[in-house]
């Protein structure tokens, strides 16, 4: 035991040694500069007059001495904290929420009734989607239904035909507004607009197109004399 403990005295007083021994070396290097520093002043002080300095310098040199000494004494400033990093947090598809002014489309998927027999139904899963139905062109036929007496005492009768935004053109209001919508507010140019309607087998041409779009003048004319102003054109 006694051995033993002489052995942990021993090693204790070579650590201290190690420790002294570097603080000595560590005051014999501070020593060696100052030990410059002023032979340095020194010889601007006394040297040649070439090399003197005047009372301002020396000022100068002395307190840039008592800074560096200043923070020789200081202890190293700790290292910053690095932050830890946060868990990144994943949220929902963040989607907006759909417009409620939508038509909507149910389309129920329902479970073979072989495999639910003697089930009840718990609960609904319901998922929505945006979808666009393209435009498509229609023929109207409007049919206006003859009627005469059979003793032929008077004149046959008919519904009055209904009056159109632009007489004789053979389009619809909705095909009318459709071409002005696209050419002064979409900015599409009437070969675009054929070509569109080419695709689904209608012939437009160009030349047609334009003339509804000259005749807008027409429709708002016509749209103003119907409602007599009183609803404004959106």
């Amino acid at each position: 035991m006694a051995l033993a403990g002489l052995e942990k005295i021993y090693s204790q007083l070579q650590g201290k040694y190690r420790l002294l021994e570097s603080d000595y070396q560590l005051l014999k290097m501070e020593n060696q500069q100052l030990k410059a520093k002023l032979a340095d002043l020194l010889r601007r002080l006394f040297g040649e007059k070439s090399e003197k300095m005047d009372p301002a310098q020396l000022q100068l040199l002395l307190e840039g001495m008592e800074a560096d000494e200043a923070l020789e004494k200081q202890e190293p400033p700790a290292p910053p904290k690095i932050a830890e990093p946060k868990p990144l947090v994943r949220r929902g598809g963040g989607r907006r929420p759909l417009p409620e002014n939508l038509p909507v489309e149910q389309v129920v998927i329902e479970v073979p009734e072989s495999e639910r027999v003697g089930m009840v139904k718990m609960r609904e899963e319901i998922t929505e989607e945006i979808d666009d139905r393209p435009s498509q062109f229609i023929r109207r036929r409007t049919v206006r239904p003859v009627y005469a007496s059979a003793g032929k005492d008077v004149a046959p009768v008919q519904a009055p035909a209904p009056k159109r935004v632009i007489p004789g053109s053979g389009v619809g209001t909705g095909l009318i507004a459709y071409v002005l919508v696209s050419r002064f507010c979409d900015h599409l140019p009437y070969y675009r607009l054929e070509q569109m309607a080419a695709r689904q087998g209608v012939t437009l041409d160009r030349q047609r197109l334009g003339g509804l779009g000259r005749a807008r003048g027409t429709f708002i004319k016509n749209y103003l004399v119907t409602t007599k102003g009183r609803v404004p054109i959106q």
